[in-house]
């Protein structure tokens, strides 16, 4: 492999190192209790809506773009390589 291309993959390593690190402590992080909103009838009807019956739906809406995105992105990656 060049050295471009070596030192482009330890880069790539080290994003994702860190991004699993982020992920583990967000992971452990407990519900934020400054949360003024949180406890009170607002945030429990917030919270009612966000985890009722169409949960698997609701969340499927939110992340459909995401798979999109990265078919895209590894598109113009694989179309652009020398």
């Amino acid at each position: 492999m060049s050295e471009p291309a070596s030192n482009a993959l330890e880069t790539i390593r080290s994003m994702l190192q860190f991004a699993r690190i982020i992920l583990v402590l967000l992971a452990l992080c407990r519900r934020a209790d400054a949360c003024p909103v949180c406890d009170s009838p607002t945030g429990q009807e917030v919270r009612a809506g966000i985890f009722d019956g169409r949960f698997g739906l609701t969340w499927l809406e939110v992340a459909a773009p995401f798979p999109v995105l990265l078919a895209i992105l590894a598109a113009l990656h694989w179309s652009l390589r020398d």
